[in-house]
């Protein structure tokens, strides 16, 4: 039987795999600028450039299930996950690009001394737009 966290592991890393799998064939140029931006939010804890980054509605998940929020819903979650976990660095570890999304995991390095958390972010494009669609968080023992 699958815990809520093995199923969001597994959500996750299949469509990665799927397109490791399928090859570059359709791999969209994800702007290095984009993600250096969203690199430095999530390393300053600059809740507002990465919400900015967003789509209307961004996904969030924190330990546990993701949920759908808006961008000030989003927000308010993102503060107090920053503030509970003062970061250090990401780390991006592996990513994977279509024509039109972008995933990545890596390592969230957080004040304390304690092990980096897991992270998964994904953006997807819109017209000429890359956008955040979600941002995923998970202990990273057991992974």
């Amino acid at each position: 039987m699958f815990t809520k966290s093995a199923f969001l592991v597994l959500a996750i890393a299949l469509p990665l795999a799927l397109l490791v799998v399928t090859g570059p064939r359709a791999a969209a140029q994800v702007p290095d600028t984009l993600v250096e931006t969203l690199r430095a939010a999530v390393d300053e804890g600059d809740v507002d450039g990465l919400v900015a980054l967003g789509e209307a509605r961004i996904e969030v998940g924190l330990f546990g299930a993701a949920r759908l929020y808006s961008k000030s819903q989003a927000r308010r979650v993102l503060l107090r996950f920053f503030r509970d976990n003062p970061p250090i660095r990401l780390t991006i570890r592996e990513s994977v690009a279509t024509n039109r999304a972008w995933f990545a995991s890596g390592d969230y390095h957080r004040l304390g001394g304690r092990e980096p958390l897991r992270v998964f972010i994904r953006l997807r494009k819109g017209g000429d737009a890359w956008q955040l669609r979600e941002f995923v968080v998970l202990e990273a023992s057991g992974l």
